[in-house]
């Protein structure tokens, strides 16, 4: 489908950002198995319950603007996963193998709140009640970042090297 307006580019986002949100959840769980860190592991383990609500929110927004959710897989944080897949598997040092992990969660949340501050903007643009639930999930991610931040900073990064 090719978007002729704003807000059928928004709906065209909106699809892909359900997309993500799910690709994101299920992941996160094989992530949280991989982690050595035990910080790195309790943040996956609260990020679950986190991610959830935001996938709930986001794809429950469709049903609003009565479109369905259609089978449609957003492709670039297909690829960011895969990347992170192939490092968490390829990585034998558990300390570096929690830097990578830490590096491709702040990948996937920069992608995340790229896309939710577009959604903010162009619901508010469109004078939608959905600009909230975007600003909410973009600040939840950047409190996330910074904690991955500070997880790496602690004792990760001085482990891996």
């Amino acid at each position: 489908m090719q978007p002729e307006d704003l807000k059928a580019l928004y709906i065209t986002e909106l699809q892909e950002a359900c997309s993500f949100e799910a690709q994101f959840s299920e992941a996160l769980p094989r992530f949280a198995e991989k982690a050595a860190n035990t910080a790195l592991r309790d943040y996956l383990s609260e990020e679950m319950a986190v991610a959830q609500k935001h996938g709930e929110q986001i794809c429950g927004l469709l049903e609003v603007h009565d479109v369905k959710d259609e089978d449609h897989t957003d492709g670039s944080m297909q690829a960011i996963l895969r990347e992170a897949q192939d490092w968490a598997e390829a990585i034998a040092s558990p300390a570096v193998r929690d830097a990578a992990l830490i590096a491709s969660l702040q990948r996937m949340l920069h992608y995340a709140m790229a896309v939710r501050g577009s959604l903010a903007s162009w619901s508010g643009q469109l004078e939608l009640e959905d600009k909230h639930i975007f600003e909410s999930a973009v600040e939840e991610a950047r409190r996330a970042d910074a904690r991955l931040t500070e997880i790496g900073q602690g004792l990760v990064n001085r482990d891996a090297a």
